[in-house]
């Protein structure tokens, strides 16, 4: 059940936005039928918000699996170098600077 939580959001919020699809359709024709204006904005107005609502749920399942994605290479890298960070303060030295003495001589 909590293996693939990211493709089940994207699944879920799928199916939300396509049972809401459904519900509008039915709704807005009810409102079609009987002439009701206000219902039918309002069918309009519900069908935005569950875009929205399904959409914030699908990207919480892009994003969950988008990192799951990043934490396993950043294993890989710390793995294959030895769990060991670089030594940085070595590589920021600037090799490539003349020495300014050798101007004021």
């Amino acid at each position: 059940m909590l293996r693939n939580i990211g493709k089940k959001l994207k699944i879920v919020s799928g199916a939300m936005f396509l049972i809401s699809v459904i519900g509008s359709i039915i709704s807005s024709v009810c409102a079609i039928s009987k002439r009701k204006g206000f219902s039918l904005v309002l069918t309009l107005v519900s069908l935005f918000f569950s875009y929205i609502i399904c959409f914030v749920i699908y990207v919480f399942g892009y994003l969950y699996d988008y990192l799951a994605e990043t934490s396993s290479t950043f294993y890989n890298i710390a793995s294959a170098n030895g769990n060991s960070f670089p030594d940085i303060s070595k590589d920021n030295e600037d090799k490539d600077d003349t020495d300014v003495s050798v101007f004021y001589r």
